[in-house]
């Protein structure tokens, strides 16, 4: 096979080999599995991202992936060393002294030219305060800390480089990758947007709904907003802007949609399962608390899309270019078996690692049903080699945000910067939220979503924890606006790939999908205030809060395209983007405010469009 010609392809291929030798007989000691895990990351961007421009892998390339292989093995064969030693106590072998800093070079090298400068320069801040925040004067000083101190608390440890970060990324993150690229390579990502186009093509706007419901779904198996554009978007994008959307909007459609794809349960980003392990709670735990926010925000888009379409006189795709819904469920019906299986092994309380393994055994079997899905040793090989290529944006930033949180931890700034936000904050939780939602999308400009929640946790969390928001309810804000820093320009990742696909122009594409995801921006706020949207508290106050704040987005929805029954008037969108913030405030008086305000703004505009509509309907429509 020609696969095995490619050094890359061997290497990938290895990897999960490995991972799921894990699975089956037992995750090794972390100081095996975690580096060997890294090295892999490692040795695979040195050989897909040379340092020449020219774009040839030249002889350093290869030094650099034998390095970082060479001190994985280091950790194989001295694990039990490294197990037994006592921290504080025995010195840091010299040969560590060497490597550790060797180590953590070759980590934030990988960074630069895997993912630019964004996550990386975070890396060298943190380590030039590390080395010299002793010269700074004040309280944003620390001691002075030796190479030796810094190498065993980075690398002999699990609070720095081989941290919980990494650490979720080898242990939960990559199975579940590896499911995914069995049921993207088996057929499961067109099952997604033919069901999605079946179910909701025929209606107006049909396109954009169709691209609404597959990126959600795709969510599932891929919790990464880039991929979900390109997965999706080839497919519903030109179908959007063939029925009447123009290009911008059409790109800002799915890059919302595709965005929102991390925040939907039961498969969400791999934030999310770093979410779980940081605040010690179950990952079903965090699914269950993401569910209802992820319908509000979906709901949101999906209101504003209809509204535009029928602002637009749009019609959705006609029956004869839509696949059969028989059709679907008997060529790749199948493959929602699997889903189903992940969620059983996982409420039965089997591990998140073995649930995602079997799961994908399950795609493997029961591709086999048909011609169209079957996947033979080619396939099987080509799930494994894309599983490892597709772990490489989440082990790396995750290995770059422990370099981080180890400085963090070891230097104490996070408490220091979270002592700086109560201060500046007086205590209060709205400014004190503004605040780490300016944070989150500065931390989040250009970097994956797992790396940007980790930061923004480690120094903005505690800060929430300190105004006594619930752990779960402060993470996930924290969590949401990780995500939505894909949808905020100047750097808007998601939008830019979708303008991409879309042939639009970039800005107007990155503006339009800020506005088309306001209510995931408003909604947080809501969710903090009153955590029962998280089935934290009473079932009653969760369905009440749930309600009015759908109602809410609603309004907010209308007032935001600018049409209803007919075109809105200024004053009339204004009076509906005020009634949407009460309704979306957890306050009962509020609630009842904005839904009296809401039937009677409704009310007036229906009589006004009524009063101004024409006689008799133009020529070609019903």
């Amino acid at each position: 096979m020609k696969r095995f010609r490619n050094p890359v392809a061997i290497l990938a291929i290895a990897w999960a080999a490995i991972q799921l030798y894990w699975a089956f007989f037992g995750m090794l000691h972390v100081f095996i599995a975690r580096p060997l895990h890294l090295s892999f990351a490692l040795g695979i961007v040195f050989l897909t991202k040379p340092a020449r421009k020219e774009g040839q892998i030249g002889l350093l390339d290869y030094i650099f992936a034998a390095v970082a292989m060479g001190i994985a093995f280091l950790y194989l064969a001295e694990w039990n060393f490294l197990n037994e030693r006592i921290r504080d106590v025995d010195p840091v072998p010299l040969r560590y002294i060497i490597l550790g800093p060797v180590y953590i070079l070759l980590t934030v090298e990988a960074s630069r030219r895997y993912l630019g400068w964004g996550v990386t320069s975070v890396a060298v801040v943190a380590l030039a305060y590390n080395f010299l925040g002793h010269l700074i004067p004040g309280a944003m000083g620390h001691r002075v800390i030796e190479l030796s101190t810094s190498v065993e608390f980075q690398i002999l440890g699990i609070e720095g480089l081989l941290g919980v970060p990494l650490g979720v990324s080898a242990e939960v993150v990559f199975y579940f990758i590896l499911f995914s690229a069995a049921l993207e390579v088996s057929g499961g990502g067109k099952l997604f947007i033919d069901l999605a186009i079946r179910l909701t093509g025929s209606f107006r706007g049909g396109p954009a709904k169709a691209a609404i419901v597959s990126s959600s779904l795709m969510g599932t198996i891929s919790g990464s907003a880039t991929a979900n554009v390109v997965g999706t978007g080839i497919f519903t994008i030109p179908l959007m802007k063939r029925l009447g959307f123009a290009p911008h909007y059409a790109g800002a459609v799915e890059a919302v949609a595709s965005t929102g794809g991390q925040l939907m349960p039961p498969i969400m980003g791999a934030g999310a399962f770093i979410l779980a392990d940081m605040t010690g709670t179950p990952y079903l735990r965090v699914a269950a608390a993401a569910a209802i926010p992820a319908i509000i925000y979906y709901v949101s888009l999906f209101l504003m899309v209809d509204l535009e379409a029928k602002k637009l006189s749009l019609r959705g795709i006609s029956m004869n270019e839509m696949p059969e819904l028989r059709g679907i469920f008997l060529e790749r019906g199948l493959l929602l078996l699997p889903i189903i299986l992940i969620l059983g092994y996982m409420i039965a309380g089997f591990t998140l690692m073995w649930s995602a393994t079997s799961a994908f055994l399950g795609v493997v079997v029961l591709s086999w049903a048909r011609n169209s899905t079957r996947m033979g040793p080619a396939g099987i090989l080509e799930a494994l080699e894309k599983s490892a290529r597709m772990t490489v944006p989440v082990a790396i930033p995750c290995a770059v945000a422990g370099i981080v949180v180890g400085v963090v931890d070891d230097t104490g700034i996070g408490l220091k910067f979270s002592g700086l936000i109560v201060n500046l904050s007086k205590g209060m939780i709205l400014p004190a939220l503004g605040m780490t939602l300016v944070g989150c999308i500065i931390m989040g400009m250009g970097m994956p979503t797992a790396a940007a929640y980790i930061m923004a946790a480690t120094l903005l969390g505690p800060a929430l924890a300190k105004l006594g928001i619930p752990v779960l309810a402060a993470h996930m804000f924290i969590y949401y606006f990780a995500i939505l820093s894909m949808l905020t320009p100047p750097v808007a990742l998601s939008a830019y790939v979708a303008s991409g696909v879309a042939d639009s122009d970039l800005t107007k594409t990155g503006w339009k999908a800020f506005q088309l995801s306001l209510a995931g921006f408003v909604v947080p706020f809501a969710y903090v205030y009153n955590p029962s949207m998280l089935f934290i508290g009473p079932l009653g106050d969760t369905v009440w809060v749930s309600a009015t704040c759908i109602i809410g987005v609603a309004a907010l929805a209308a007032a935001i395209t600018g049409h209803l029954s007919a075109d809105m008037a200024g004053w009339e969108r204004a009076a509906l983007l005020v009634c949407s913030m009460a309704l979306i405030v957890p306050e009962k008086i509020t609630d009842f405010v904005g839904v009296g305000a809401l039937i009677l703004i409704v009310w007036i505009h229906v009589l006004r469009a009524r009063k101004n509509a024409p006689l008799t309907a133009p020529a070609g429509q019903v």
